[in-house]
């Protein structure tokens, strides 16, 4: 009987022991398998805090230069990842090695976050000096998993530096880049998660140089072209279903006089004297105390000039009449 009962706790704790092992096992997951330099990756790891809330974190294997790759691969015990440069013998395109082999680079290299860390109500630029090519990577905004970057939408993905020392073929490496994806409570706009709503959502970038873009709103496809004043610096003259509007700032926002109010964004531009697309938002607007008051002006402007005009009249009739009197006084007639 003693034999059976250390069998059962001996078979318990090796239980346990399986069940604590798969749980640590599904920290960090790599799509590609591990050191898989001929496939491109992306490592997915649970980023937990102080106050003992886990957040999924990604990196994905990508190419530095024509013929270097940077891999990212799970420890053995699957509890974190690190990762590593190699130079593809063969080229390297789209974070995977061509065909051929692969040799180590020794390197050292520093990460830098330009908003202090996990910072969602600030736009950062995560950089990694002394790696070959000093790759970098900003924050921005994404309506749907990592990888769709739109002006607004739903989420922010927020790059960071893991404060983790990494070695890489023998060299200590302080920090590397990753990213999480964060859903913000009012919405994400140019890389920041806004923190009341939005008057205007979702922007949508649109090519200049005429080109009509569509924009939906309340169910009804509007026609919109915009292209670069050339009547001032820095405005756009905006064309709705065929009406233009000239002349509008950069973020800035204007109304229709027809029911929409239109707000326009940043530009990009490809130099510094050309932009080719910029930001446009459009939502409807109620058109009533502007038109009201102008309709009473435009009533008061009227009755004004019924009095001018009564007073001018007035000082004819009172001519004649004179000169009436005056006959009949010449005349002697009642």
């Amino acid at each position: 009987m003693y034999v059976k009962m250390k069998a059962k706790i001996l078979l318990t704790f090796l239980l346990m022991f399986v069940l604590t092992s798969f749980v640590s096992a599904v920290n960090c997951i790599d799509s590609d398998g591990g050191k898989n330099y001929f496939e491109k990756g992306t490592i997915t790891d649970n980023l937990c805090f102080e106050d003992g809330s886990c957040s999924p974190t990604y990196f994905t294997d990508y190419c530095m230069g024509s013929n270097k790759v940077y891999e990212a691969y799970c420890l053995d015990d699957e509890s974190d990842w690190s990762a590593i440069e190699k130079v593809c013998d063969g080229g390297c395109v789209d974070g995977a090695c061509k065909e051929g082999t692969v040799q180590d680079v020794p390197t050292e290299g520093t990460c830098t976050d330009s908003d202090g860390g996990i910072n969602y109500n600030q736009k950062g630029r995560v950089a990694i000096t002394g790696l070959t090519g000093n790759p970098s990577a900003s924050d921005y905004c994404s309506d749907s998993p990592p990888g769709n970057i739109v002006p607004s939408g739903k989420y922010v993905v927020e790059y960071s530096c893991l404060k983790n020392s990494f070695l890489i073929f023998g060299t200590q490496v302080e920090g590397v880049m990753t990213y999480q994806q964060y859903e913000c409570s009012y919405g994400c706009r140019d890389g920041v998660c806004l923190t009341q709503p939005a008057e205007c959502s979702p922007y949508k970038e649109f090519p200049l140089f005429n080109r009509n873009s569509s924009y939906s709103l309340n169910g009804e496809n509007y026609v919109v072209s915009i292209k670069e004043s050339a009547q001032s610096m820095n405005t756009f003259d905006v064309t709705l279903n065929g009406i233009t509007y000239s002349s509008k700032p950069y973020e800035s926002s204007f109304s229709t006089g027809k029911g929409e109010k239109i707000f326009l964004g940043k530009p990009s531009a490809t130099s510094t004297v050309m932009y080719t697309s910029i930001e446009f938002c459009m939502t409807s607007e109620i058109v009533n105390e502007d038109n009201t008051r102008a309709e009473q002006n435009n009533q008061e402007i009227s009755e004004d000039e019924d009095s001018i005009a009564l007073t001018e009249i007035q000082p004819k009739e009172t001519f004649f009449k004179k000169i009436l009197n005056w006959f009949k006084r010449l005349f002697g007639s009642n």
